[in-house]
């Protein structure tokens, strides 16, 4: 069952994140006994809104099946396709506003003085950072462990979205997948679901061809798509900034009081340009994307503190 509306609609990442929840509300509900054998509530597939699907009249996986549709209403506006949904979950969206910078400079400063005054663009790479490998490491660690049919292409397809945040060669890559993958067919228990070499080339796609979207992808999108659980770091309320402060500030009273004692040494980790340098002394011969591989530092750090 799919919905068309009467006009397009922009997907911005905020209408993207909010079409995704209308349609899993609405998935949770037509998903039943009626329609399919598989409806135990484990057991609902709950596919993005841009998940392809067959063509009407193109035969399915199964031998002698046609994909078939029936036309059962027109076109739906946005307030139509809202009446479906619970407050909480309507499509929040307004066509372009003709609002005059003036107006918006008084409404919006922030917004004004980054976008306007210091003319900042969302680039990728500059807007963005990158992570460390370990974040990569942890993630196929827990897909390994905790995939399920069903939600396999996600797990690999979020693989290769944190090799590009983590800065993962595509060799390495590439020898992941095919682990991950082998261990993805394994799971198949039905001849109409195998774990494909199309999923593959299908997810790497994220990898060669990232964008802005690839580095920013909240905690509750990525465990509701590929049904493995993640909570964010907990801070007891506060902020990052008050949490870094706090922290700081404790590590400064150990070092005041080791220092006392003489001990201070080897407290703390070291600054980017020791581990820069140490790392070269340890490796005379290496090279500066080994050192990125090895100690998960961006390539910046290293060309700042590298030593010619």
């Amino acid at each position: 069952m799919y919905f068309l509306f009467d006009e397009p609609l922009p997907l911005y990442p905020k209408i993207y994140e909010q079409l995704s929840t209308a349609k899993n509300y609405l998935t949770y509900r037509f998903w039943n006994r009626y329609i399919t054998r598989l409806h135990g509530e484990k057991e609902i597939q709950y596919e993005p809104i841009n998940q392809p699907f067959r063509v009407v009249g193109t035969t399915a996986k199964e031998k002698g099946v046609y994909a078939l549709a029936f036309r059962t209403g027109g076109r739906l506006s946005l307030e139509d396709f809202n009446y479906f949904l619970p407050k909480a979950k309507k499509i929040d969206y307004q066509k372009r506003s003709d609002l005059s910078l003036e107006k918006a400079k008084e409404l919006y400063p922030e917004w004004y003085e980054r976008r306007i005054v210091k003319k900042r663009k969302l680039v990728l790479g500059t807007s963005t950072f990158y992570r460390h490998r370990g974040i990569y490491n942890n993630w196929k660690k827990k897909i390994l462990a905790g995939a399920t049919v069903g939600k396999r292409y996600y797990c690999l397809e979020n693989l290769c979205s944190l090799a590009v945040q983590c800065q993962i060669s595509e060799e390495e890559l590439d020898r992941d997948i095919e682990e991950v993958a082998y261990y993805f067919e394994q799971l198949t228990v039905s001849e109409h679901n195998h774990f494909t070499k199309n999923d593959v080339i299908s997810a790497k796609t994220t990898y060669r061809y990232p964008n802005v979207s690839t580095f920013r992808r909240r905690i509750d999108y990525i465990s509701e798509r590929t049904g493995i659980h993640l909570e964010r770091a907990k801070r007891n309320g506060r902020t990052r900034k008050q949490h870094l402060k706090r922290a700081r500030s404790i590590l400064a009273i150990d070092r005041e009081e080791l220092t006392q004692e003489g001990r201070f040494e080897g407290v703390g980790r070291p600054s980017k340009a020791e581990e820069v340098q140490e790392w070269q002394k340890n490796n005379p011969n290496g090279r500066k994307i080994d050192c990125n591989r090895e100690t998960g530092l961006s390539r910046t750090t290293i060309d700042k503190y590298w030593v010619k």
